[in-house]
């Protein structure tokens, strides 16, 4: 596993329309136990949407994987918001993994519920597609479960292609290639 360096270039203040200001940011190994606490703060049918399975708790391993990027494959932003205790609370992650040759990279994204519909989630997965673009990377995709209507919305607003995979009933993948301008 490597470590990455720090980005600092990718940080980014956003700025809800109620004042709240959160800061767009790759993650960090620190991010953990926000990791975890976020993971335990979603309704099961939000894991399933991400983990295209039920999952009842996210173990030690997965968390310390999702927080330590391969920096050569990955990149991962973390939505944050600093609390008044100081303590960083995890608000959404958007994230894409790449084959060995970053010819191809699978995205994913995670946001709270009570976050959704005021431009987050395109913001992010703008965000995202543009570290993978910068990359080299020449498509982006991932798998989406069928009944997962906003991110299916969010997708084909984006341009991805759109198309149900024949082997897996109930999934559909979404696809854009780096190259189409948006």
């Amino acid at each position: 596993m490597t470590i990455p360096l720090y980005h600092e270039e990718l940080e980014q203040e956003i700025h809800l329309p109620g004042g709240q200001t959160l800061l767009l940011r790759p993650i960090r190994p620190e991010d953990k136990r926000a990791y975890v606490k976020l993971f335990e703060s979603l309704p099961p049918e939000d894991i399933a949407m991400r983990f295209l399975s039920p999952m009842k708790a996210l173990s030690d391993s997965l968390a310390t994987r999702l927080t330590q990027i391969d920096c050569r494959r990955e990149m991962a932003l973390a939505l944050v918001d600093k609390c008044g205790s100081g303590e960083t609370e995890l608000l959404g992650v958007v994230r894409f993994s790449a084959d060995p040759d970053n010819e191809r990279a699978e995205f994913a994204i995670l946001l709270r519920r009570n976050l959704t519909g005021i431009g987050l989630g395109p913001m992010m997965m703008r965000r995202i597609i543009e570290c993978a673009r910068k990359r080299g990377i020449k498509e982006i995709f991932g798998e989406v479960l069928s009944e997962n209507a906003p991110m299916l919305k969010l997708c084909g607003a984006l341009g991805f292609r759109l198309e149900r995979m024949p082997n897996e009933p109930g999934v559909t993948l979404a696809s854009f290639h780096l190259r189409n301008p948006w």
